[in-house]
């Protein structure tokens, strides 16, 4: 089982070799000798601003569950975790905060929880883009928009019956988890959903707010990204493809992305007339970020 776990988050690299089989690599090297470096350094400048938006999110997550931390601490906290998250497969990053809490004698279920809100923020947000900004293409993406929708709903769902949600879980827990396993499964579930509940409607508006913000200012990033490379995309068009390609790199199928992210950046370009090399260039460039970000 592990080994074809392991075979399945490759099987993006597919996807990617036949794409560059059809590249004109020549074009995409031309648009490379072309950037704009000025565009470039203004994106990277702004990683300073979003993830110091992030971890103020994370710091009010951690302050509801009375888990105390300075603003510096928590941003330290979270570049540790984007440079884990580079070297390490399986997005396995967010989890080093957890494991820095629990080094301070926070506990488990606590830790976890804070770290998983924080993502859900970003996901349900992302996803809320994704399945909204598809209308946009909605000649070619109307199963698509309708799948992520169910998905999109079912987290809705979740959080306004938690309590619900938390026995349903339980039962699959008991069901699904072997024996000496669930005691450990039951206390972080408790403290996983009493994380949850001592959340306010205040602190889950800021939160949103903080989350919006930060999806704004790494949408300038890619916007500057594109321009670096003479791609003039309306900010909005471009939103949407970020976020669809992000929504479907979710998908533990690839490593950073490589593979689906091209395949769904070349179909939404297409769309609206730009070149396939356009689009893998612009993907190189968002992994390039990604990079530059972890060192």
């Amino acid at each position: 089982m592990h080994l074809k776990k392991n075979w399945i988050r490759y099987i993006g690299i597919i996807p990617f070799v036949i794409i560059l089989m059809k590249l004109d690599l020549s074009e995409i090297a031309e648009v490379f000798t072309t950037i704009q470096t000025a565009y470039v350094c203004a994106a990277l400048f702004l990683f300073i601003p979003l993830i110091t938006v992030k971890a103020m999110r994370w710091k009010l997550l951690m302050e509801a569950q009375a888990i105390l931390y300075s603003l510096t601490d928590s941003i330290i906290m979270y570049v540790a975790a984007i440079y884990v998250g580079v070297i390490t497969p399986g997005r396995l990053g967010e989890f080093i905060k957890t494991f820095y809490l629990r080094q301070d004698g926070h506990p488990f279920g606590k830790a976890l929880a804070t770290v998983l809100l924080d993502k859900l923020f970003d996901y349900v947000s992302l996803l809320f883009f994704a399945v909204f900004g598809m209308f946009l293409f909605v000649n070619i993406f109307d199963e698509v928009v309708l799948t992520l929708g169910f998905i999109l709903a079912g987290i809705i769902v979740i959080y306004l019956f938690k309590d619900s949600s938390k026995r349903i879980l339980t039962y699959i827990s008991s069901v699904f988890v072997p024996e000496r396993y669930k005691k450990d499964t039951e206390t972080f579930f408790s403290d996983f959903w009493n994380s949850v509940k001592a959340l306010n409607a205040a602190q889950v508006m800021l939160m949103t707010g903080l989350t919006l913000v930060g999806w704004v200012v790494y949408f300038v990033m890619m916007v500057l990204f594109a321009r670096s490379l003479g791609i003039g995309m309306p900010f909005l068009y471009l939103a949407v493809c970020v976020s669809v390609s992000a929504a479907v790199t979710l998908i533990p199928v690839s490593i950073a992305g490589i593979g689906t992210r091209d395949v769904t950046l070349i179909i939404l370009f297409s769309y609206l007339g730009y070149s396939k090399e356009s689009a893998v260039a612009f993907s190189i460039m968002m992994l390039f970020m990604y990079v530059v970000y972890g060192l």
